[in-house]
C-alpha cells in the first residue's frame, strides 16, 4: 500500500524540466493576457507598404502562428490593428509537448476570447497532479485551488498539442484583418538600430520577399532562427523528454496527471484525450541514450506505479520513441526599435 502525506517533499522536485514542460502553456498565455492592457495602449496606427506584389498595408508582422503567435495576431486583430501572420507550415503540427493547459493558461484563453479553439480537440479536464515517490512508496494528491468565483476547484486542459493549434490558427484565419501567409522568414530587414520588417521567402518562391511593418514581434518558438540575432544569452540543453503515446492507460484518479518521481529524474503523464495518454521522461545529459527503447524498458518501466507499466510497455513494443531536447533559454533585453521577442523564442 502506498502511503499519503503531505507535499512538502515535492517541493524539492519543482525546479525540475518535467514538471516545468507543463507550465509552459501557462506562462506563455498568462504573461501574454497580463501585457495585453499596456501593449493595447501603445498606438501603432503607423501606415506602411509592402514590397510585395499585393501592395498592401500593415500595422504588424507576427512571425510564427504558434500559441502565442495566434494570440497575439487574433487579439491585436480585435483591436483594429492589421496584420500579417507568417508560419512555416500551416498543416497541423505533431510535437509530444506543449499538451497541457494549467487554469492560470485556461483563464487566460478565456479572458482573450479563444476558448473557441479547443472546440472539437476531445480535450480532457484536469484537476491536479498525484505525486508518487518511487523511493519511498508514498503519494500525494495535489488539487488545483479553489475557484474564488465558481467556488469549485480550478480546472486545466489538456489535449494533443496539433489540434489545440489548429484550433488557434483556425480562430486567426477567420480575422477580416489577419493575412496568413505561408513562407519562411530568413532575417531581419534593419535600417539605423530599427527592425523595419522581414524577409521571407514564400512557399514555392526562389526569391525571397520583404515586408515592411511598424512593429515585428517574433515568435517562432525554441527552435526560433532569428533569436540569435537578437537576443546575446545562448540557448543549453540540460535533458531531452522521451515520449510515448498510451492508449486507454488507467488513471490512477479521475482527471488528475501523474508525476513519477523516478530515477535519476521524474516521468510526467497526463491523459490528452478520451483513449490517449501522454507519457514524458525525462533524461538527463545532452544526448539521448544509444537505445532508448532498452534504456526505458530496464531504468524507467520498473519504476513505474502498477497501473501504469502495462500500458507504458505495451507502447514501447508498438511505437517509435519520439524525443525533444529539454533546453534552458534564460532571457535578455531586447534593446532594438521595432520589434518584439515574445513565448518560446524568448526563454
Amino acid at each position: 500500500m502506498e502511503n499519503e502525506r503531505d507535499g512538502s517533499w515535492f517541493l524539492q522536485c519543482l525546479n525540475q524540466p518535467t514538471l516545468a514542460v507543463s507550465c509552459v502553456l501557462f506562462a506563455c498565455l498568462g504573461a501574454f493576457s497580463f501585457g495585453w492592457k499596456t501593449f493595447k495602449r501603445q498606438s501603432l496606427r503607423v501606415r506602411c507598404r509592402f514590397t510585395s506584389a499585393a501592395q498592401e498595408d500593415a500595422d504588424v508582422i507576427v512571425v510564427g502562428a504558434g500559441v502565442l503567435g495566434n494570440a497575439m495576431a487574433t487579439s491585436l486583430s480585435r483591436d483594429g490593428r492589421r496584420v500579417l501572420l507568417i508560419e512555416r507550415d500551416w498543416s497541423e503540427p505533431d510535437r509530444i509537448v506543449g499538451e497541457l493547459l494549467q487554469p492560470g493558461g485556461f483563464k487566460a484563453l478565456h479572458r482573450l476570447g479563444l476558448e473557441d479553439s479547443l472546440d472539437g480537440t476531445d480535450c480532457h479536464h484536469t484537476h491536479g497532479y498525484v505525486v508518487h515517490n518511487c523511493e519511498t512508496n508514498d503519494r500525494v494528491d495535489l488539487a488545483y485551488p479553489i475557484d474564488d468565483v465558481t467556488g469549485s476547484t480550478s480546472e486545466g486542459r489538456s489535449f494533443h498539442h496539433g489540434r489545440f493549434i489548429a484550433g488557434l490558427r483556425r480562430l486567426s484565419k477567420a480575422e477580416k484583418l489577419i493575412e496568413p501567409i505561408q513562407g519562411s522568414v530568413t532575417s531581419l530587414i534593419r535600417k539605423d538600430g530599427t527592425v523595419l520588417g522581414v524577409a521571407c521567402r514564400l512557399k514555392d518562391e526562389v526569391n525571397v520577399t520583404e515586408f515592411h511593418a511598424p512593429l515585428t514581434i517574433v515568435a517562432d518558438g525554441c527552435f526560433s532562427n532569428l533569436r540569435k540575432t537578437l537576443v546575446s544569452t545562448q540557448a543549453r540543453s540540460r535533458s531531452h523528454f522521451a515520449g510515448l503515446l498510451m492508449h486507454n492507460c488507467p488513471q490512477y484518479r479521475p482527471h488528475f496527471a501523474e508525476v513519477v518521481l523516478a530515477y535519476p529524474a521524474p516521468v510526467l503523464v497526463y491523459q490528452i484525450s478520451s483513449t490517449s495518454t501522454r507519457v514524458l521522461v525525462d533524461i538527463p545529459g545532452q544526448r539521448m541514450p544509444a537505445d532508448p527503447k532498452t534504456y526505458l524498458r530496464e531504468n524507467i518501466a520498473p519504476q513505474l506505479p502498477d497501473h501504469l507499466r502495462g500500458s507504458f510497455l505495451e507502447a514501447l513494443d508498438t511505437q517509435s520513441v519520439r524525443s525533444m531536447p529539454n533546453s534552458f533559454l534564460p532571457a535578455a533585453p531586447v534593446l532594438q526599435a521595432g520589434v518584439l521577442v515574445l513565448g518560446d523564442a524568448f526563454n
